[in-house]
């Protein structure tokens, strides 16, 4: 079993399967404050820590619909977030695997 020690209160566990869980960086992202923002995280599969960024990009585009986005960021990976007024998960984008995941 490893200890991790993190300067924030703020941590998020993203498995690398379960992209739901991406929605909750919509949740601690202080939406008031804006720009870019980093968070701890801990990736059950690696059992490694990192960091990633989580940054708005205003209403974008995607498909008929316009969202509240976040652009998300770690060394390895770019996902895009579309979020609901109340900054709810709709759809999430993974553009360098052409993944789209769309809530109904």
């Amino acid at each position: 079993m490893k200890d991790f020690k993190f300067d924030s209160p703020r941590i998020a566990v993203l498995d690398n399967n379960l992209y739901y869980q991406y929605a909750l960086l919509a949740q601690i992202y202080d939406w008031k404050a804006a720009g870019k923002q980093t968070f701890p995280v801990v990736i059950p599969q690696d059992l490694t820590p990192g960091s990633i960024s989580v940054e708005s990009i205003g209403l974008q585009q995607s498909g008929s619909a316009s969202y509240d986005t976040l652009r998300v960021s770690s060394p390895d990976l770019e996902i895009l977030l579309y979020l609901d007024a109340t900054h709810h998960m709709l759809r999430l984008e993974v553009p360098a695997a052409k993944v789209t995941i769309q809530r109904e």
